[in-house]
């Protein structure tokens, strides 16, 4: 998957922004896969 490679390679350059970013979005995650199911 893309964007797991995506997110191993930000992990790598900027570690604690990533991490941030990553625990924010998985708050969201289920949100985020739902309307993305519903757009697509």
């Amino acid at each position: 998957m893309k964007l797991l490679n995506y997110q191993r390679f930000l992990l790598l350059k900027y570690p604690t922004e990533t991490q941030r970013l990553i625990r924010e979005l998985s708050k969201h995650e289920a949100d985020f896969s739902r309307a993305l199911n519903s757009r697509f």
